[in-house]
């Protein structure tokens, strides 16, 4: 553990060196760079690598991993700034992507708890529910977290979603298929003429 965190600060310390400001074609030295526009321009730069490929390609997982770190890392050193909290939730994200879920949920409880104030506070909510319920297969947080989220946030365009995703979580495989089997005779007879 000790070594993959110290591997970790390794690769983001000799990239923030390979990023950091020469002077142009003419001479002239750029204004320093402080560690933070260092950390963001990385991150800008690695965001437009990863966003350049094509949609359909998969996705370049040492690019994404190195994201994460730096968008984490973002975090990590700069916890007050507005940015801390949209670079968790696109970590959340990429982690979702790169499989590893269990991080996701732990991204996505720091944005609930460290940044209340963000404006994608419930899509985090609802994405950590949503994890719990597709990839981590554990139903029970998954309602706990759905309920946290229209309990909390009841007007909000996520709360009508979680609502359907606890009482089809509620179902057994059986009152699904039944559930499932009832909608389509429904929409079958209300289309005959």
């Amino acid at each position: 553990m000790m070594k993959k965190a110290l591997g970790s600060l390794f690769v983001i310390g000799a990239l923030l060196l390979v990023g950091c400001g020469s002077p142009d074609s003419k001479g002239t030295k750029e204004a320093p760079k402080t560690e933070k526009q260092k950390l963001i321009a990385q991150i800008e730069s690695l965001e437009a690598e990863l966003l350049s490929g094509n949609v359909q390609a998969t996705l370049d997982q040492h690019k994404a991993e190195q994201i994460v770190i730096y968008y984490v890392g973002f975090a990590d050193n700069n916890p007050q700034d507005e940015k801390s909290a949209e670079y968790l939730f696109k970590a959340g994200e990429v982690s979702i992507g790169l499989g590893n879920f269990e991080r996701s949920v732990r991204l996505f409880d720091r944005v609930i708890k460290n940044h209340p104030e963000y404006d994608q506070l419930v899509e985090a909510h609802y994405m950590k529910g949503f994890v719990y319920e597709n990839h981590l297969d554990q139903r029970g947080m998954a309602i706990d977290v759905y309920n946290q989220l229209i309990s909390n946030y009841p007007t909000s365009k996520f709360a009508d979603d979680a609502k359907a995703a606890v009482e089809n979580l509620s179902l057994s495989d059986e009152e699904l298929i039944e559930k499932f089997k009832a909608k389509q005779a429904k929409a079958a007879s209300q289309a005959l003429p």
